[in-house]
């Protein structure tokens, strides 16, 4: 029991990290005032990983250097620019290296004590940088304060890390919308809410439903809760596995300084890692094609994994890519449960934004199932110019 009342809180914690996670990707993909979308992000971060307080670093205009554009303490105030000076030299080392750093007891003891707008002192003993990146380019920084010689975890490593992945995401919009791309970047603003909603929302909703009923059944069936704490824990692993997917994604030269067929072996080996399954790749060549059309490629194929991972449990997994006379055939099937292709039968909404994603980039999808039997997604593309 003891045991299992462990797992648990430690799966409610990691839970509630994940909602933390939904919650930023909503604010960084809902609103266009960037200042507003700073400073939400900064109390959660705050609140959720318990520090003294948090800020940003932009890359100012001009390039000679960082600026603060938002800070905030653990009661919801400003940091005065007498606290801000301290921490100028490791945000720009963090800046500098493009990696995500960590300092506990290094400031100087002999400093004066930093004080806050309410007049409370305090002497900052751990900091924790984080890098903003988009693409090659280092946006700025997220800083962590504790007057504690705080031992960040990995997990806190590793929700930050997400965290500016999708902050830099959502500045770099905002940048273009400044530049009159307006349209464009609402779109584009869209299908990254779209993405990261559907990539996680429904694992996070089933595993809250769990979380809510566990300490009822801990004490009623703890056979029961054991398996509930399995269920748990599962949801939470593709959760997080999908999230990670989406923010890669996000990131076009990863998809562009690689050749197609190593994109795709990448996939079947995140599914087989990810599943325990079993993929078996027949790849006759090297393939690249130009980048809208392996960036739309990639995604469909990504798609086709996803499914497959969330409802078909296959146990086997066959990935061909073949060049004919004057095109490209990716061929993707697995020995699932399958389902029915009638048009009247809901929830193949999925299927239809693969159809038009297909269209988008010139190439021909066509997808086969039976109940019982599987399901084979076939793609035909040109020959890459």
């Amino acid at each position: 029991m003891t045991e299992i009342r462990q797992t648990t809180q430690n799966l409610l914690r990691r839970n509630t990290e994940l909602i933390l996670l939904n919650r930023i990707n909503r604010v960084l993909t809902s609103s266009s005032n960037v200042q507003q979308i700073q400073k939400r992000v900064l109390e959660e971060v705050v609140q959720v990983l318990d520090v003294t307080g948090a800020s940003l670093w932009m890359a100012s205009k001009a390039g000679d250097g960082l600026v603060c554009t938002q800070s905030l303490d653990r009661t919801g105030r400003p940091f005065p620019d007498a606290a801000l000076a301290p921490w100028v030299l490791f945000t720009e080392r963090v800046f500098k290296h493009r990696q995500t750093l960590l300092s506990s007891n290094e400031m100087n003891r002999e400093e004066a004590p930093t004080s806050n707008d309410s007049g409370e002192f305090f002497q900052v003993r751990s900091l924790m940088g984080v890098p903003i990146q988009f693409k090659d380019a280092v946006l700025g920084v997220l800083l962590l304060v504790d007057e504690a010689p705080k031992r960040f975890q990995q997990t806190d490593l590793d929700i930050l890390e997400l965290i500016a992945a999708s902050a830099a995401i959502t500045f770099e919009n905002a940048r273009l919308y400044r530049a009159g791309q307006e349209l464009a970047a609402l779109q584009e603003r869209s299908r990254l809410a779209n993405s990261l909603h559907d990539a996680i929302n429904q694992s996070l909703f089933s595993a809250g439903l769990i979380a809510e009923v566990l300490p009822r059944l801990i004490e009623r069936d703890p056979v029961q809760a054991s398996q509930s704490v399995q269920d748990l824990r599962k949801l939470l692993r593709e959760a997080v596995a999908d999230l990670r997917e989406v923010l890669a994604e996000m990131q076009p030269q990863r998809l562009d300084n690689a050749r197609f067929d190593e994109l795709l072996c990448r996939l079947a080996d995140k599914y087989a890692e990810r599943t325990g399954a079993s993929v078996a790749l027949n790849i006759d060549r090297e393939t690249n094609f130009d980048a809208d059309v392996q960036e739309g490629l990639y995604r469909l194929c990504r798609e086709a994994f996803t499914n497959i991972a969330k409802h078909a449990e296959a146990t086997q997994v066959w990935v061909e890519l073949v060049h004919s006379h004057d095109g490209v055939e990716l061929v993707i099937r697995d020995n699932g449960h399958g389902f029915d292709m009638r048009p009247t039968v809901a929830g193949h909404f999925g299927l239809t934004m693969m159809q038009q994603q297909a269209a988008t980039i010139g190439a021909t999808l066509s997808i086969a199932s039976k109940i019982g039997h599987g399901a084979e997604v076939r793609v035909y593309a040109p020959e890459p110019g």
